[in-house]
């Protein structure tokens, strides 16, 4: 995560000033502030850590870019390649996927042998790994599930609550594309990119930053003490 210390001290700051009895509890924030920042660097790493395994793609849900982004989703007739964002227009277009009863193993066995002719070289590109890993990472509840089917994104006959099970359980691939960027992915910053910048979205985040910041050095504050 990009903070810089001086944002956090900054809001340690504001939120001394707008809360009465806050100076009191924020204290041991700007105790550790005072630490060198390499110091406090190592320290967050320390009691941290770094996660670089992605439980799921990062892609807003289809509730929040339709509800939030104004964002229309269509069902595309061609394949995962036909894939694309028109960010003049705001429309998302997607294939149809129809989910049954049998479609987790389907996609599983399917996931793990792309992933496997990838590895041996056999095939150059993870297409249908990251067209997976896009609609599990886009699909987070039943709102998202109703709305592919009103959009004819997703069909078959499987329930809703079904649909968010069996995509929820499927983890991100770890598998990597050499560092190529695919034209999905390329799609998926696209989308991104819209997102973050919607104003209020764009203050939620920097909100977001700034105070997990400042919980993160309170956490080091109480695990290992002022220094």
């Amino acid at each position: 995560m990009d903070v810089h210390l001086e944002d956090v001290e900054n809001v340690v700051q504001i939120a001394g000033g707008l809360f009465p009895g806050a100076n009191t509890i924020l204290q041991p924030i700007k105790l550790i502030l005072k630490l060198p920042c390499v110091k406090i660097s190592n320290l967050v790493k320390k009691m941290l850590g770094e996660n670089d395994i992605m439980m799921e793609i990062n892609i807003p849900s289809v509730s929040k870019l339709s509800k939030i982004g104004k964002i229309e989703f269509s069902s595309t007739l061609g394949g995962i390649r036909d894939i694309k964002f028109d960010e003049g227009n705001l429309m998302f277009f997607l294939p149809v996927l129809e989910l049954t009863s049998d479609s987790e193993v389907i996609l599983r066995n399917l996931v793990a042998y792309e992933e496997l002719m990838f590895k041996k070289e056999t095939f150059t590109n993870i297409d249908f790994t990251e067209y997976v890993d896009l609609i599990c990472g886009i699909v987070d509840g039943v709102k998202d599930v109703k709305i592919f089917r009103e959009k004819n994104v997703i069909e078959g006959d499987l329930g809703d609550e079904e649909i968010v099970k069996l995509l929820n359980e499927i983890t991100k691939s770890s598998v990597k594309n050499d560092g190529k960027t695919s034209e999905l992915q390329k799609t998926i910053s696209k989308v991104n990119n819209y997102y973050g910048n919607i104003p209020r979205i764009k203050a939620f985040n920097l909100i977001k930053k700034l105070f997990l910041a400042t919980w993160k050095i309170l956490a080091i504050v109480f695990s290992v003490g002022i220094c």
